[in-house]
């Protein structure tokens, strides 16, 4: 008997392989506009919930990153373990650790604007 590889869909992989990078790409610009905005109109000190407004924002966005990056790296580690097909388990496993890197850039993104205010010149 013949066995076949299932295919697999061309969106759904591209998106378990590149989804952490994409995401900490985008907490990466949000951060950053945010921060250049507060200091270029001036809104830099405003307070929300007790924190400067580019701290809100990263720590928000954060959470909301850290918590979606890490959802598409356990559904991409069940799918590497659940296929047995050898093509399909190497682009889950390459998926799982790019997830993984995208964390560790996450939290390497958040720690200026965690740790340090906002100094506008």
């Amino acid at each position: 008997m013949n066995r076949t590889v299932p295919e697999r869909r061309f969106t759904l992989t591209a998106l378990q392989l590149w989804g952490g990078l994409l995401v900490w790409a985008a907490y990466f610009l949000a951060v950053y506009v945010v921060a250049a905005l507060a200091c270029a109109r001036g809104f830099a000190g405003v307070r929300v919930a007790g924190l400067d407004v580019v701290t809100f924002v990263s720590a928000a966005g954060l959470v909301v990153s850290v918590a979606v990056t890490a959802a598409l790296v356990i559904v991409t580690r069940r799918r590497a373990l659940a296929e047995p097909a050898r093509g399909a388990r190497f682009a889950d496993r390459l998926g799982w650790t790019l997830g993984l890197l995208a964390l560790l850039a996450l939290a390497w993104t958040a720690v200026p604007h965690l740790l340090l205010r906002t100094g506008c010149a």
